[in-house]
């Protein structure tokens, strides 16, 4: 910032900037930006504050998703008096602001074009129900979704950036070098906390044991096997969850190589449910107590339900979660054992696949105006 805005940005966060503006008006060095004009988003109402980032990429989104005729721009800009956390996107009760996003009542001085910057691409900003992840970008061996496509994690990046019943701003964000983590969330006290995605739903199609599995899983007919096994990785499928080095397994390993779990997203619902409830052990209780500080993030089990659109799989009062296959008390491997099982199991899961789509769908037609929804 310059000398100048350092004298007239007297108050408000103390962030140096350097700030942007992502915008379709074109505009000149010196001009000044004021409240009081139709925003550049949503209903187009008069707004009272100009809003403003020291971040490029919120910056880019602002850019290409604003109202108005011609090609994005991206300024950088000075605020020319007080400005505050933008609080639909933080809250200044919970200090840091991960979003740092800021508005201000004041006009802000336009300095000069930022040139040269890369757009995010068409399919970025198309949200797809049935887009299949292991198509986009996939490693030329060993591919893997979770690890190789951008657009699921940016994807899950807009999902999953949202304000929680706390007041803090869940804002988990892509570090500046993949190798440095997939997701990060840096919280109010500036600890920062490392997320991956993973599939919460299994075809068990390249699964070599249990033996009754496999046996359930060869006597498909091939109408079966077509519908069943290797089916396309969608939105409703993947999750993100917590990873640190020091609490192995983690959650998702826990889930998928302890027998009773067998990689069923329902079981491990139900074991989420008791960690919540403070009830009776279940087979994930370790893991989830070595991760208790993520779900203390969450206000309870309805909120974290809630949160991450698993309505589809607990019973309308939250009280229960929804099976896919008769529930034994965790006595007996959560892998099916029969192909009538297996089949049933499938079904269920299929089906919980597409009521989560529609729910995230849904959710970002209320929540995410620039993002276009296709099915």
């Amino acid at each position: 910032m310059s000398e100048q805005g350092h004298a007239e940005a007297t108050a408000g966060p103390k962030d140096p900037g350097p700030f942007y503006h992502g915008t379709k008006a074109n505009l000149q060095a010196g001009n000044l930006l004021v409240p009081g004009y139709a925003s550049n988003f949503g209903g187009r109402k008069a707004t009272n504050h100009i809003y403003f980032t020291p971040t490029l990429d919120a910056a880019r989104w602002g850019a290409e998703v604003s109202a108005g005729e011609g090609f994005g721009r991206i300024y950088r800009v000075e605020p020319t008096g007080p400005f505050e956390d933008d609080p639909n996107l933080g809250d200044k009760k919970f200090p840091g602001n991960p979003a740092r996003s800021y508005r201000t009542r004041e006009p802000i001085r336009v300095l000069d074009e930022v040139r040269g910057w890369q757009a995010h691409s068409p399919e970025m900003r198309v949200f797809d129900t049935s887009f299949d992840y292991k198509t986009d970008k996939p490693a030329k061996t060993k591919p893997d979704a979770d690890r190789d496509s951008p657009r699921l994690r940016s994807l899950h990046q807009l999902l999953w950036t949202k304000k929680l019943r706390s007041g803090v701003l869940f804002a988990p964000t892509p570090p500046p070098a993949r190798r440095d983590g997939y997701l990060i969330f840096t919280d109010t006290s500036g600890a920062r906390h490392w997320y991956g995605s993973d599939a919460i739903t299994s075809s068990y199609t390249n699964w070599l044991r249990p033996r009754p599995l496999v046996d359930a899983i060869a006597a498909l007919n091939e109408e079966q096997r077509a519908r069943y096994l290797n089916p396309p990785y969608t939105i409703g499928s993947s999750m993100i969850w917590p990873v640190r080095s020091k609490d192995r397994p983690t959650i998702n390993q826990a889930r998928g190589l302890r027998s009773l779990i067998g990689d069923r997203m329902d079981l491990t619902l139900e074991c989420i449910r008791r960690h919540y409830a403070g009830e009776p052990e279940s087979p994930l209780t370790d893991v989830l107590n070595a991760y208790a500080d993520f779900f203390a993030l969450f206000d309870g089990f309805t909120e974290f339900v809630d949160f991450f659109h698993f309505q589809d799989l607990v019973t309308p009062d939250y009280d229960e979660v929804r099976f896919y296959l008769p529930f034994d008390n965790f006595k007996r491997a959560g892998t099916p054992a029969t192909t009538e099982e297996y089949v049933t199991s499938r079904e269920a899961m299929l089906d919980f696949i597409a009521s989560r789509n529609r729910r995230i769908a849904k959710w970002l037609e209320d929540n995410g105006p620039d993002t276009e929804i296709g099915e």
